[in-house]
């Protein structure tokens, strides 16, 4: 559950994809050593089909963000805002900041401001 407004995270995770865009057309998945940011697919799960559980490594776990100095992961279904999950409470300046850092590893130098 997300602790925040949802609107102003759907908001700003639009604006990164947006960025990422820019730099690739057709990104579908982008990784920086400072963040990870990944479109709703249908993964194949890469796991032996003999286990009940995925492995660590199975992408089907993946998030579609995650910063990865605090590791704080977002996780939506097919589009960003529905039925999304963040692995812990942040606040709206906290997020503000991950998202103006992330624009700025990817060479975008426009900052939004708070």
């Amino acid at each position: 559950m997300l602790n925040i407004n949802e609107d102003i995270v759907c908001g700003l995770l639009e604006l990164l994809r947006y960025y990422l865009e820019k730099q690739e057309e057709d990104f579908g998945k982008f990784e920086n050593p400072l963040f990870l940011f990944r479109d709703y697919t249908i993964w194949d799960c890469t796991c032996d089909p003999d286990v009940e559980e995925h492995g660590p490594n199975c992408e089907f776990l993946e998030p579609n963000f995650k910063y990865k100095p605090t590791n704080y992961e977002l996780s939506w279904y097919k589009h960003i805002g529905r039925g999304m999950l963040a692995n812990r409470e942040i606040s709206v300046e906290d997020f503000y900041r991950i998202i103006n850092t992330c624009i700025l590893s990817i060479g975008s130098p426009e900052l939004i401001s708070t």
